[in-house]
């Protein structure tokens, strides 16, 4: 058994004293910390984070420790010595993926600050040193020694959340749950209704694959004033939650939609699974082109079991969907990314946007949900209505998460056969690897949900602005707007519109005015330089609308209601 110790004898100073101690069995170990985080596809490089790393053996005298690469170290050992590794961590950047200790708590995942020694398959224990009064919480067990890990993948899965927080534990599905908050001294939380609504949530998952696959679950929320999102891990999840959520019903909403998604993952993403996201190999890339189904279809369930778990009316859901329609819709990069591409170009893509990301790049997570609502309503309408996307996903979790072995990335029209009868083939190669818009509003036309283009008031320059210190700079130029290839770049601060301070308001005001096709001339700021350019503006493109139709069919009615439960339509996520 490898232990650590993480002391946080002074939290104000944001540094993690780290002590870890194994026996050697060799003359030479090899460390290594991992340079990504499971869950979320960027190399991180979290060895920026450690101090100086040093050894001791069991008499107390330094050990050679070397750096060999940027996350690897090489240790001169002797066979049967206890070797004691000792650094500093330095953590203060709060996002659900980094470490971050402060005077209010301490916060780390163990892929951050805990090594993993090379060529070693036992188990890991951790004990956790805090200021008096701080409680660990953490989905490890704990067996008298510390917090135990069997092996080095069960460790990296694993947050610890330390702090005199507010834990609240209920039982959900027959399993205990826990909320706990670090940041709720700003907001006014509504536990109960929280613990109702969760309870909710975790019975539809449930029920959708036939069990819980924890034994106990924990909730973390870091409550702060616009922080946004999550990470799963098998049996837990940290959510970033701004204080809308606590505010406002729409914010509420929002809240459920992302615990849903966080929950949903316990199973897709965690114990069902590409083949490249486990073992992992955690000093590199670990490429699938399979992201679209971890995170699009738990995009496309994470709203309908709200819907199914009576959070969220049919209306709510229509306006969700049609939201996310025309957000993909609205991308230029749905024509030059493929579904398939945008998950295999994560790293280096869609944790990286810039300037021109819209203008290359898709979402596997928008685009991903759009591809699961069509996949379903076509396995619906083909089988007559015995079966659906959640007879496919229980196919999967039997003979993958069962296993606990992953999935090939081409294998899913297949088991949409064997899971439903319904072959797919042909439109899943086209919808994974085409960059065509997928055929939703046919899929929704037969279940009842009709798709009008509605024309849009104004005009637009096509152009992604924002403003700082009353500057009002150029943030993206869309490929296909009147202005691409134009005199305008992004980066550049307009500072006048036809000789005018050119402001949010002066540049909405100039578009009403122009004419499409006839320019007006700006002047910019381009790295410190004045400069004479001029912009364009077009009408304004039409946004789809959706609605549910009545065209009387009885069969129609009847798929619409057994995808949509229709006791829903009067929804009360206040219960």
């Amino acid at each position: 058994m490898i232990g650590y110790t993480v002391r946080i004898s002074n939290p104000h100073s944001h540094e993690a004293h780290v002590e870890m101690e194994f026996t050697a069995t060799a003359n030479t170990h090899y460390l290594s910390l991992p340079v990504w985080i499971p869950g979320s596809y960027l190399v991180r490089e979290f060895s920026r984070y450690l101090g100086p790393l040093r050894a001791f053996n069991s008499a107390g005298a330094e050990v050679a420790a070397t750096k060999v690469t940027k996350s690897r170290w090489e240790l001169a050992c002797t066979p049967g010595d206890i070797v004691r590794v000792r650094f500093d961590a330095y953590c203060h950047e709060l996002t659900v993926r980094t470490p971050h200790i402060d005077g209010t708590h301490a916060f780390f995942n163990a892929v951050n600050i805990l090594p993993e020694l090379a060529d070693y398959d036992g188990g890991y224990v951790v004990n956790i040193d805090a200021p008096e009064g701080w409680e660990t919480f953490t989905a490890l067990p704990h067996d008298g020694r510390g917090w135990v890990a069997r092996d080095y993948d069960h460790l990296a899965d694993s947050f610890f959340e330390i702090g005199p927080h507010t834990c609240i534990e209920f039982t959900a599905a027959a399993r205990p749950h826990r909320l706990v908050f670090w940041g709720d001294d700003a907001v006014t939380v509504p536990t109960e209704r929280l613990c109702a609504n969760i309870t909710a949530i975790v019975e539809v998952n449930k029920n959708l694959f036939g069990e819980l696959p924890y034994p106990r679950y924990d909730f973390v929320f870091h409550i702060t004033a616009d922080g946004r999102g999550g990470l799963e891990h098998c049996d837990g999840t940290v959510l970033a939650t701004p204080w809308r959520y606590f505010d406002t019903e729409e914010g509420y909403a929002d809240m459920m939609v992302l615990i849903a998604h966080e929950h949903f993952h316990a199973w897709n993403g965690k114990r069902l699974r590409p083949a490249a996201l486990g073992p992992f190999d955690y000093s590199r890339e670990n490429y699938t082109r399979s992201l679209w189904f971890v995170e699009g279809i738990t995009s496309y369930l994470d709203e309908l079991v709200c819907l199914r778990a009576g959070l969220m009316s049919r209306e709510d859901w229509l306006r969700r969907l049609e939201a996310t329609l025309n957000a993909v819709r609205s991308k230029h990069g749905r024509t030059q990314q493929s579904l398939s591409d945008s998950g295999f170009e994560a790293w280096i893509r869609h944790y990286r946007p810039d300037e021109n990301s819209a203008n290359r790049n898709i979402s596997y997570y928008s685009k991903g949900a759009l591809l699961a609502l069509t996949m379903d309503l076509e396995i619906r309408v083909r089988s007559g209505g015995r079966h659906s996307v959640d007879d496919l996903l229980r196919e999967m979790y039997r003979r993958f998460g069962h296993a606990k072995r992953g999935y090939e990335d081409d294998c899913v029209a297949a088991l949409v056969l064997d899971a439903t009868g319904v072959d797919l083939s042909a439109e899943l190669e086209e919808w994974l690897h085409g960059t065509d818009d997928l055929p939703v509003e046919a899929a929704l036309a037969t279940h009842g949900v009709l798709a009008d283009l509605s024309p849009q008031d104004g005009r637009r320059f096509g152009l992604t602005t924002r403003t700082h210190e009353n500057r009002l700079f150029v943030d993206s130029v869309r490929a296909d707007g009147p202005n691409a290839g134009g005199s305008v770049y992004p980066g550049d601060e307009i500072v006048a519109i036809d000789r005018r301070r050119a402001t949010s308001s002066t540049l909405n005001d100039a578009a009403k005015l122009l004419q499409p096709g006839t320019p007006t001339p700006v002047t910019v700021f381009r790295r410190d330089r004045l400069m004479d350019a001029s912009l364009c503006v077009a009408a304004a493109p039409a946004e789809i609308r959706l609605k549910f139709g009545d065209d009387g069919s009885p069969a129609v009615t009847e798929r619409l209601n057994a995808w949509l439960p229709a006791a829903t339509d009067s929804a009360d996520i206040s219960r």
